[in-house]
């Protein structure tokens, strides 16, 4: 007989919640392909797509040095290295999301100015909640950063299928981004 250990289950409850957060961003997109237009649902992939190059990209892998940091020195002062490295992505920030909104806003003229800022506000929460898991993998806790990132990614999900479910028709690209947004501000 085999005895899973705590550790154990850890693991696979963590790659349970990586497949369910995958298989749900497809269950997203082919109930959002029955009741969107073609017009609709390219704009909502061009949403996505910035919008997890926009996370990756920002960040420019600032993370590494920190947490190498962290893991090397004994006598740390966590919360100064901390603030140093957000302090790094804010500025980074500051730099990248006014060329993106410009971008957007240009790209997105006729169509929906309003998302333009949506998106901004968006990649920042992307970018702060992806950090945050990154720090939780570099000191010991992968778990928790699975938990983290299936909260942000598989429970909005849900949530947009379900609307698109309930509104069919109805529903709008626009109210599925807000709850997605929630969701991501939530993590």
């Amino acid at each position: 007989m085999i005895t899973l250990t705590r550790e154990m289950l850890r693991q696979q409850a963590s790659a349970a919640m990586r497949a369910l957060n995958m298989a749900s961003k497809f269950l997203v997109l082919f109930f959002a392909a029955k009741v969107f237009t073609t017009k609709d649902l390219a704009f909502f992939g061009v949403y996505w797509t910035i919008l997890a190059l926009a996370a990756s990209l920002f960040g420019m892998n600032i993370y590494t040095y920190t947490v190498r940091v962290m893991l090397s020195k004994v006598d740390l002062d966590a919360n100064d290295v901390l603030s140093k490295h957000y302090s790094a992505i804010i500025a980074l920030l500051f730099f990248f999301l006014p060329i993106l909104l410009l971008y957007v806003l240009y790209s997105w003229a006729d169509e929906k100015p309003i998302l333009a800022i949506i998106l901004t506000a968006h990649v920042w929460l992307e970018v702060v909640a992806q950090e945050n898991s990154r720090f939780l993998v570099g000191i010991g806790r992968p778990f928790q950063a699975a938990l983290a990132n299936f909260f942000r990614g598989f429970v909005w999900s849900f949530f947009a299928v379900l609307y698109v479910l309930w509104a069919g028709k109805e529903s709008t690209i626009s109210i599925i981004i807000y709850i997605w947004l929630s969701f991501s501000s939530f993590s």
